[in-house]
């Protein structure tokens, strides 16, 4: 990636706004622990389990890796910090992980047979999962101005890269009311309800990014 590319465009009516990860950072890489050392985390994102030290820092470092994986750390603003906080401003609050490997690629086909998503809403774009989770304890409304920002910076970087376009897609577990209310505040549309994985008991809310409602919802932010 040429190092221009890692310049993140601000959205100035978003309360946060996002960066990459400095692994050579000690602060940065203590507070991505903690996140995902935190017990809902691990219950409802099993590939952070386990994590090992070394995976954090590969996984910290994912700025764009084939242009098929960027994880953009929460960086908290004086919108949400005042003076006796002011510490907490420019530090990690969370993260917005967005990734497009081969298994995104096999859970999209599965749905497009079962009619949840039509096939002509895929086309060529390169498949994108993403899952977020907040730093334990940090003030709320956060993620979901970051989320909207971390969806726009994927389009945009794409295109840097020359791609083709993107198709971005969550599971959620219905339970987990905290999570669809963030992800219907960012434009996201719920398409029913499926297994994520063939040998999964349970079925989970299925839910596909709309640009087009994406953008118009960062306008009104903008204008106010």
């Amino acid at each position: 990636m040429n190092k221009n590319d890692l310049k993140l465009k601000k959205y100035p009516g978003e309360k946060v706004e996002i960066r990459f990860f400095d692994s050579g950072r000690k602060e940065d890489m203590l507070r991505l622990r903690k996140i995902v050392d935190h017990r809902e985390v691990q219950e409802m994102m099993d590939s952070v389990a386990g994590m090992s030290k070394k995976d954090r820092y590969e996984w910290a470092d994912e700025k764009g890796a084939y242009g098929r994986y960027y994880l953009f750390a929460v960086s908290g603003t004086d919108k949400i910090f005042g003076e006796d906080q002011a510490s907490e401003i420019g530090e990690v609050q969370g993260f917005v992980y967005l990734y497009a490997g081969s298994e995104e690629k096999k859970i999209i086909n599965r749905i497009v047979r079962a009619g949840l998503i039509k096939k002509n809403e895929v086309n060529d774009n390169k498949i994108f999962e993403i899952s977020f989770a907040k730093l334990p304890k940090a003030p709320g409304g956060q993620i979901s101005s970051a989320v909207r920002q971390a969806c726009l910076e994927l389009k945009r970087l794409d295109r840097i890269k020359g791609g083709t376009g993107v198709f971005v897609f969550c599971f959620i577990d219905e339970s987990n009311i905290g999570s669809m209310r963030v992800v219907e505040a960012c434009g996201f549309e719920r398409r029913g309800r499926h297994f994520y994985e063939e040998d999964s008991k349970e079925m989970s809310a299925l839910y596909v990014l709309d640009y087009k409602k994406l953008r118009d919802i960062e306008k009104k932010k903008i204008n106010g």
